[in-house]
Parts: C-alpha cells; sequence; structure tokens
C-alpha cells in the first residue's frame, strides 16, 4: 500500500515507497530523501530515481544537505515543468519530503512550462500550507526546515545567476 498524497498539479508526497514494480505507470519520477532509505534504482522498475539523502535529526541542516534539498527540488520542478508526475518521499513522508515539495513550488517555471496546476514562484507560507494540507499538520514539523524554506523567500525575484549555481540561503 502506497502512503502519499497530491499536494498539487502532479507533485505527490509521501513515505517510503514499497520496492517493487508498483510505481510504474502510478509516477515517473521518485525522490528518495530519506538517508537511511536509499535502494538501487533497479527497486522501482519503470520510474526514474533520483537519490536526495539527508538526515532529519532536529539538528540544523548542514550546508551539504541543503545542496541535495534544493538540487533534488530543482530536478522536482524540470519533471513537473515538462509534465512528469512526481512522488517525493522520505521515511515518514513529512519533513525530509516535505523540505524538497515546499521548495520546489518556490522556484521558478523553466523554460519548457506545460501549463499544469502544479504551481511555481510560491511564498514559503503558501508552500508549507499546500504540503500541510495534503499530509497533516505534522508535516514540516522541523522548524529548520521551515526557517530554511522561509529564507529562500523571493526565489523567482532572485537573480537568475543565483538560481542556475543553486544558490543557497542559510
Amino acid at each position: 500500500m502506497l502512503d502519499a498524497h497530491r499536494v498539487a498539479g502532479r507533485l505527490w508526497q509521501g513515505s517510503f515507497p514499497p520496492p517493487g514494480p508498483f510505481l510504474s505507470g502510478r509516477v515517473d519520477m521518485l525522490v528518495l530523501c530519506a538517508q537511511e532509505l536509499q535502494p538501487h534504482q533497479s527497486a522501482f522498475p519503470g520510474v526514474r530515481v533520483v537519490h536526495a539523502p539527508f538526515s532529519d535529526h532536529g539538528d540544523p541542516p548542514t550546508r551539504e544537505e541543503l545542496m541535495i534539498a534544493r538540487q533534488a527540488a530543482t530536478k522536482v520542478r524540470a519533471a513537473l515543468d515538462v509534465g512528469m508526475s512526481v512522488l517525493v518521499t522520505c521515511h515518514l513522508g513529512l519533513n525530509r519530503s516535505g523540505l524538497v515539495s515546499a521548495l520546489s513550488m518556490m522556484l521558478p517555471h523553466g523554460p519548457r512550462w506545460i501549463v499544469d496546476d502544479t504551481p511555481a514562484c510560491l511564498r514559503s507560507s503558501e508552500a508549507i500550507a499546500l504540503v500541510r494540507r495534503a499530509r497533516g499538520e505534522r508535516a514540516l514539523g522541523n522548524p529548520y526546515f521551515c526557517r530554511v524554506l522561509a529564507k529562500h523567500d523571493g526565489l523567482c525575484s532572485a537573480r537568475p545567476n543565483t538560481l542556475r549555481t543553486g544558490g543557497l540561503f542559510l
């Protein structure tokens, strides 16, 4: 059984899915954010797997963890922009997956945008609200992740060079 909810448009968020062909034909891309759950791509046949392992240990994320989350969000945004459906997961589908999902909705549409109801250029409060509406009030309960999102407000008005280099606001 899959524990996942539609956040918006083609963006889904949930807990770690069971390995096997179950996701094939249901989602195009699977993002694995749980550091402790990183099986090989072959565990999910027919689905593009993005490995984005980072921790939700209760401390502020490291610079490396922030970069991993930002790179994953950029891949999610790019996939959504070409009409792919994306499932972002972590162990419980609440915090790490919530950070990547919310951040992907805060990024601007890419140049090959397909009209879709997956939002872009949201403020952190809007993105957090969508994640919580989908996954419940416990979603994005990690205050450090919420602070990271708040510091990324205004990504759509940032200089394009900042977005391309993956600049992070700490």
